[in-house]
């Protein structure tokens, strides 16, 4: 039999006889069945975690179509205003002002108009009569994306530049972290 040298270590050598590894090799050619079923729950795991992640990626990323179209919207209006002495209260209005629709720019959200005179806004002691307020409103379009955000289906901005956002529609419970 031919025996081989696969390396030193130090001073010593060793030799393995050809035959054993010949043996060795030509009876592993495959994956047993374990191996296979172990690697694919490993894979499947990564896959659910990446995906959720991934989603609420997506979810946290397009609320900035919400955040973009209503300080557009309000730059808007602010516009409107130094030309007209009044703001936009109606959504049939948006037109005037440039918003193309009721909906955002890419299209999660329907844009709402309102003459805030029966919201915060009034609250914190400004003067609004007619139409020398505005309070713009994103709702998360429903069915969509946007829509099963739970924590930021509404944001909302009035003509002082404050910023709101809530969890659902009714404006009931305010969110205060949607707008980073």
């Amino acid at each position: 039999m031919m025996e081989c040298l696969l390396g030193s270590l130090g001073e010593k050598y060793f030799w393995i006889n050809e035959g054993f590894m010949n043996n060795y090799f030509s009876r592993s050619k495959g994956f047993t069945l374990m191996e296979l079923v172990v690697v694919m729950a490993i894979v499947s795991i990564l896959a659910a975690v990446s995906i959720s992640a991934y989603s609420d990626y997506v979810t946290r990323a397009n609320r900035s179509d919400a955040m973009i179209t209503l300080q557009q919207a309000a730059a808007l209006q602010e516009r409107f205003f130094f030309q007209n002495n009044s703001y936009i209260v109606s959504e049939d209005e948006l037109s005037k002002i440039g918003v193309n629709g009721k909906i955002s720019d890419k299209g999660y959200y329907t844009i709402k108009v309102l003459n805030s005179t029966t919201r915060a806004e009034t609250a914190g002691g400004s003067d609004c009569k007619d139409a020398s307020c505005f309070m713009l409103i994103a709702e998360a379009k429903d069915p969509g994306r946007q829509a099963g955000d739970k924590g930021c289906k509404v944001f909302t901005l009035n003509r002082l530049g404050v910023k709101s956002s809530y969890s659902d529609v009714s404006r009931a419970t305010p969110t205060f972290d949607c707008w980073r």
